[in-house]
């Protein structure tokens, strides 16, 4: 599930964010997941608690 919005300075972006963050917690784990151009998969990251941060040096690192 992604939630891709181009601006949360509108009430409908920040809507739509909020619903999705809400429903997102009731979910077990997290997954990150970092995408080129393509939808070629460049990093991919399994949290195994939603306690846990996951490693956002890691996700983004793939991104430079």
């Amino acid at each position: 599930m992604l939630n891709i919005v181009p601006s949360l300075d509108t009430p409908t972006c920040a809507i739509s964010t909020r619903k999705f963050n809400e429903a997102a917690g009731k979910l077990d784990n997290t997954v990150v997941v970092v995408l080129d151009e393509n939808n070629k998969v460049l990093h991919s990251e399994l949290v195994p608690e939603i306690k846990q941060e996951p490693n956002y040096d890691a996700a983004l690192a793939t991104l430079k």
